[in-house]
């Protein structure tokens, strides 16, 4: 029983202080974005103190951003996923009172991203996520990239 005890107790402790925080960061940074006819604009930078939990899984979803952080030399230092503000999903009846939906691209949007603090990220890359067939999505980094925008952690305020 002491056994199980002291185990279930190193257990906990272990899994406690991995799922605690991302690389160790103890502040957040908010990177917030325009989306202006395709072209995104970096509207802001804010810095929280607080401390990320370790994603467990990772979904690459249809009709989400997938994105990634990159410092100088374009090694990757987070990386996640995000709702694409462009693209909406209109739902709608008709006289008959049949349900519709369609997609429409909006032409101005805002998103915001939440990354682990770390003063070597200089860009956020963003890339469309699309499905390849029976629902399996497939990042296709290489054939369109949504956009990017450049930023300077070191710079910015923090809240306290």
């Amino acid at each position: 029983m002491r056994k199980l005890l002291l185990f279930c107790l190193l257990a906990l402790l272990v899994l406690g202080t991995s799922a605690d925080c991302y690389a160790g960061s103890r502040q957040i940074a908010f990177v917030h974005v325009r989306v202006e006819k395709g072209v995104l604009v970096l509207d802001g930078v804010k810095v929280v103190e607080g401390a990320m939990k370790h994603p467990r899984r990772f979904n690459l979803v249809e009709g989400h951003l997938y994105f990634e952080v990159l410092d100088v030399s374009g090694k990757r230092l987070f990386e996640g996923t995000v709702p694409d503000p462009s693209n909406r999903r209109l739902e709608y009846a008709d006289e008959d009172g049949t349900l519709h939906s369609k997609n429409v691209e909006v032409e101005s949007a805002f998103l915001s991203v939440r990354i682990p603090f770390d003063t070597a990220a200089r860009t956020v890359k963003f890339y469309r996520i699309e499905v390849q067939g029976h629902g399996k999505a497939k990042l296709e980094k290489a054939t369109e990239t949504f956009g990017s925008v450049t930023i300077e952690l070191g710079e910015v305020d923090h809240e306290e």
